[in-house]
């Protein structure tokens, strides 16, 4: 260092230029509708999703993980309901088709995926409401997270179709 130049203390350097702008989170509401139709799969892709926006995805993991074995247990449903039906009629009304109980089971599922998610995020959701970023446009997340979850359950269906 010559004597020409100033000393240079990294405590003294500006840090925050160097962060990524934040970005913009899904709306509650789209997570929320997004998970209610397309079920578990669909509210892991979306909250995975709004968890990577923040930087926290892998504080977001074990929730994840509680989303990723609620879309298990949706598979499982589906695929027993239609290889074994004897094994789902115990607990289905007699006056309710199979297909009903499996999709509102979905629904269900997919409502608590959501809920697993949501409860580590709702801080953020807060943060969102009161800043001036507002929400992201839902469209490129909603569609795929909604094509990923019915090429999912329509693969279980079909290979329990082909097992029947």
């Amino acid at each position: 260092m010559s004597l020409s130049e100033p000393p240079v203390n990294a405590l003294l350097q500006p840090t925050l230029t160097e962060a990524s702008p934040p970005r913009a989170l899904l709306s509650e509401r789209a997570t929320f509708f997004t998970s209610f139709f397309g079920g578990p799969w669909a509210a892991l892709y979306v909250m995975a999703a709004n968890f990577r926006r923040l930087g926290r995805l892998d504080r977001a993991m074990p929730a994840l993980a509680v989303a990723a074995l609620l879309g298990v247990v949706a598979l499982m449903v589906s695929f027993v309901t239609i290889v074994r039906p004897e094994l789902t009629a115990e607990w289905i009304p007699s006056d309710v088709r199979s297909t009903v109980m499996v999709r509102r089971s979905n629904n269900l599922l997919g409502m608590l995926a959501w809920g697993v998610c949501y409860l580590p995020m709702r801080a953020h959701f807060r943060a969102a409401d009161m800043s001036d970023l507002g929400y992201a446009r839902p469209w490129g997340t909603v569609v795929p997270a909604l094509l990923v979850a019915m090429l999912v359950h329509g693969a279980v269906v079909g290979l329990a179709v082909f097992l029947r």
